[in-house]
């Protein structure tokens, strides 16, 4: 049974600070902490000695075939960024590695016990400081508990990391008794930095983790658990009690919005049912299946929806039918392998490998654990520990091989995505501070063939065309149509990696209003409203290209559409309002517009009409019924 192994257990304590070392990146926990596993694993596996066979299990067929397909995907999809695309393939190859690794350490004599020590270490060392994190930021912590990410960088990150390691710690509570204390003053503190996180679907997994334990333990154990539990039970009715704490984890606007997330994908996958979209490209086709239902930043594009908050769906949009069903495959099969080892396993470790199981596949279901090394990698080592009655002895020498191989290639992908990152963030930073040369020579230095996109999606080009924009504007007031001639390139160029990108399209239709093409902005304002119907710039450009193209009902039709108070109290929105009713036919299309016109057809006062157009409820309950 596993032992505490001092050595292993700081190991993992040094691997969760590892993001610390990367300060000038937006997203800490993603591939450094990838990069850091990856090495760990591979030192493991370097100076372990094997021989003979290892048993491998009909699962882990089942994810290596899951790999074939994702290659096959990455040669047949239609791949807008091929380096996201790499990096998704790779990401699966290297959890193939993981897997073989597993296998490896848990048919090790002292493997268990190095694993489950070096797990609980990474993650009592995250819950630690998160939870010291939560005490230096008092009550606005609490209220926001995005204002405490922890070491991940994100608070859902960091808390997932100290789940999938609380069984291992449990686990090693179990059986050192020497080490009993400290390990359960770590355990406690865990459950209490996941209970400060506020994450649903976490309180959700260790709910099913409760569940389970009961039917794990006998009674006496369970009534070691009453005060505990009492003591959780306590802490979550006093969160609750606080108004505003209850508001948020009450607000369902975050389902809602992974419905429309669920739905675009479910999109992709009628689109293309057998091959996907091709890994990786998730995040570029979402917005072309529209935008409705998003908040105000992601309608505008200020903020960028990269995953569908289910692995499951994401694997089925990325990888068609077989991908999705495959990936389904393997968690049913580690499913079965868990239920047919009861009885045969010691029962602390049957709970602890079911419980690693329970958690990721709750939280996959709301999340993306998938694209987490701080959680995949964890959770595929400990699948290690499930045996099987079907499997096929193959060589332990050729299987180390083949994982010093893939996780080899996961730590070589998670090096550029780490220089990636920190060459966008320069990028971001440059570009916040609308810096023209800074931003072109950022761009610059950073793009190539695993840079072409920044994290959250934006193609870099249009970051080097918003540079060009601003110097060769250069202060002056009006252009032609032979200004901007490089942005314009530039701007071609970011949509041809990401032909939906909202941002892209609206500068693009802004250019073509600076030069005064306003036929050309007409089309490029479609195109960005036919995506976010709701861009509250790109419909009041598109209203201003149609006045001055002599469109008063197009522009009319827009502007009754628009309902964002920051633009419909401006005197500029209220002119053009006026300009379009004045000169709109008395017959128009749109019934709201209709009805409208009708009303006010003899009214002279521009502030009268102004109200009336602001109240007309058939105007309303017309554009409703429209969209």
């Amino acid at each position: 049974m596993p032992q505490l192994n001092p050595l292993a257990f700081a190991i993992g304590v040094i691997i969760a600070f590892s993001p610390i070392y990367f300060p000038d990146m937006g997203d800490p926990g993603h591939w450094p902490v990838a990069l850091a596993l990856s090495i760990g694993v591979l030192a493991w596996l370097l100076r372990s000695k094997v021989r003979g066979n290892i048993q491998v299990p009909v699962v882990t067929w089942l994810f290596f075939l899951l790999i074939g397909w994702a290659l096959i995907g990455r040669m047949l999809a239609d791949i807008h960024v091929a380096s996201i695309a790499n990096y998704a393939v790779i990401r699966l190859m290297g959890y193939g590695g993981i897997l073989l690794a597993g296998l490896v350490i848990w048919q090790q004599k002292h493997g268990p016990s190095q694993l489950i020590s070096a797990m609980s270490g990474f993650s009592m060392a995250l819950a630690l400081t998160h939870t010291i994190a939560y005490a230096v930021e008092g009550m606005d912590g609490l209220i926001d508990p995005y204002l405490v990410p922890g070491l991940m960088g994100h608070k859902n990150f960091t808390a997932s990391a100290v789940a999938m390691g609380l069984p291992a710690t449990i686990l090693l509570i179990q059986h050192n008794k020497g080490h009993r204390r400290w390990l359960t003053t770590l355990a406690m503190i865990a459950v209490l930095s996941i209970l400060l996180t506020q994450t649903r679907s976490l309180w959700l997994a260790m709910g099913v983790v409760g569940i389970l334990t009961l039917f794990s333990l006998t009674q006496h154990k369970v009534k070691r658990l009453i005060w505990p539990l009492a003591m959780g039970a306590l802490l979550l009715v006093g969160l609750m009690a606080n108004s505003q704490i209850r508001e948020r984890l009450t607000d369902d606007s975050n389902i809602s919005m992974r419905q429309a997330f669920w739905q675009n994908s479910l999109e992709m996958v009628k689109e293309k049912p057998l091959i996907g979209v091709g890994p990786g490209q998730w995040q570029i086709h979402f917005p072309k299946h529209g935008l409705k239902g998003m908040d105000n930043q992601v309608m505008e594009g200020v903020t960028a929806i990269a995953r569908p908050h289910n692995d499951i769906i994401w694997m089925l949009a990325e990888h068609g039918w077989p991908g999705g069903l495959l990936y389904l495959a393997c968690f049913i099969a580690w499913m079965v392998l868990w239920w047919n080892g009861r009885g045969g396993q010691d029962r602390s470790l049957h709970w602890a490998l079911g419980s690693s199981l329970a958690i990721l596949v709750v939280f996959a279901q709301f999340s993306f654990p998938l694209e987490r090394a701080a959680v995949m990698i964890p959770f595929l080592l400990m699948m290690g520990g499930l045996s099987a009655k079907r499997s096929w002895p193959l060589p332990a020498k050729a299987l180390k091989a083949l994982a010093l191989l893939l996780i080899g290639t996961l730590a070589y992908s998670a090096y550029h995505g780490v220089k990636s990152n920190e060459a966008n963030q320069a990028i971001l930073q440059a570009n916040e501070r609308q810096q023209a040369i800074p931003i072109q020579q950022a761009v610059q230095a950073g793009m190539s063939s695993w840079n072409e996109v920044d994290r959250f999606g934006n193609p870099l080009p249009y970051f080097e065309g918003m540079g060009r924009l601003i110097q060769e504007a250069g202060g002056r007031q009006t252009f032609g149509p032979k200004d901007f001639q490089q942005t314009e390139r530039l701007y071609q160029q970011a949509l041809s990696l990401h032909p939906w990108h909202a941002v892209t399209l609206h500068q693009y239709g802004n250019l073509f209003r600076y030069r005064q093409q306003w036929q050309q902005a007409v089309s490029m304002y479609e195109q960005l409203l036919a995506i976010s119907p709701r861009h509250p710039q790109g419909q009041l450009y598109l209203a201003s290209s149609h006045l001055q193209l002599q469109q008063a009902e197009q522009a009319a039709t827009v502007l009754i559409a628009l309902c964002n108070p920051a633009i419909t109290q401006t005197e500029a929105y209220q002119s053009m309002v006026l300009q379009a009713l004045r000169s709109c036919p008395e017959k128009v299309q749109h019934k709201g517009l209709q009805a409208v016109l009708d009303q006010t057809i003899n009214t002279k006062n521009d502030q009268a009409l102004l109200a009336y157009f602001h109240r007309h409820p058939a105007a309303v309950i017309a554009e409703q019924q429209r969209r």
